[in-house]
């Protein structure tokens, strides 16, 4: 049922606030579950055919973990198997499950099945745990980050970015000024998106953060949505080009590559 693997190898990690739990040698990725789009066929009015509508976005999928736990007597078997729930049923927290520069963000676990091994009176189980991915893909252990520099104003500067990942990721950008960056914009060539931060307190030591992934911009720790306008910037998958407009200073962008396997 399950693969062979040497009793050294950690290659099934749960992970939050720094705390990793690994999971014994006995376990399968069983199930990676489905990827379903947001899109449909609407009837064309008076016409054949149908159109199709939708945003074309992934809803969060389930993915089902296989494996076994014993111990030489019950109470350790107990004991090691609570240990293993209490872990997987935490939320948000991170899995790393074979390759170990990959991890599946998990929302929450949504179901437990536990069966007994026949012969071993309670001391042996078989675990199939469904875990919950709002985020439906496959992260890069590490996040990248891409600097520029620009030690005058300038007006459509180019900055490339490779997105490694097979689907679009959402993109986080700092702007640190060497005096004022109080009006800048950033144009994607790919696309044809844009978005621009007027913000006449952005002036040097203060920094701003235009986090994609969560829909927030902030200056320093003061809200400063009401200075941005425009569209939360991803990268498409491959190279991406970005045309900044703005003052001296620097711009930082981080972001995840992701896949969906």
């Amino acid at each position: 049922m399950f693969p062979e693997r040497k009793e050294n190898e950690q290659n099934f990690t749960i992970t939050k606030d720094g705390v990793e739990y690994k999971l014994p040698v006995h376990w399968s990725l069983s199930d990676s579950g489905s990827y379903t789009f947001r899109n449909k066929l609407q009837s064309r009015a008076f016409a054949h055919g149908s159109d199709a509508v939708g945003d074309g976005k992934i809803d969060g999928r389930t993915i089902q973990v296989e494996f076994s736990m014993e111990g030489v007597t019950e109470e350790d078997h107990d004991e090691v198997l609570n240990e293993a729930y209490t872990f997987f049923g935490q939320t948000d927290y991170s899995l790393m499950a074979g390759r170990p520069d990959r991890v599946y963000h998990v929302a929450c676990l949504s179901k437990i099945k536990h069966k007994f091994e026949n012969g071993f009176k309670q001391r042996r189980s078989n675990i199939t745990v469904s875990l919950l991915l709002a985020d439906p893909f496959r992260y890069e252990a590490q996040e990248s980050k891409v600097v520029f520099l620009f030690p005058q104003a300038t007006m459509q500067a180019e900055m490339v970015l490779h997105n490694l990942g097979s689907v679009d990721t959402p993109l986080t950008f700092r702007f640190i000024p060497k005096d004022r960056m109080t009006n800048l914009t950033i144009w994607h060539q790919e696309a044809k998106e844009k978005f621009t931060l007027t913000d006449a307190l952005l002036v040097a030591p203060k920094t701003s953060i235009v986090n994609g992934r969560e829909g927030t911009v902030w200056r320093d720790k003061d809200n400063s949505i009401n200075a941005f306008t425009g569209a939360f910037l991803h990268a498409k998958p491959g190279a991406n080009l970005f045309l900044y407009t703005g003052g001296a200073g620097t711009v930082e962008i981080t972001y995840t590559n992701r896949w969906f396997v």
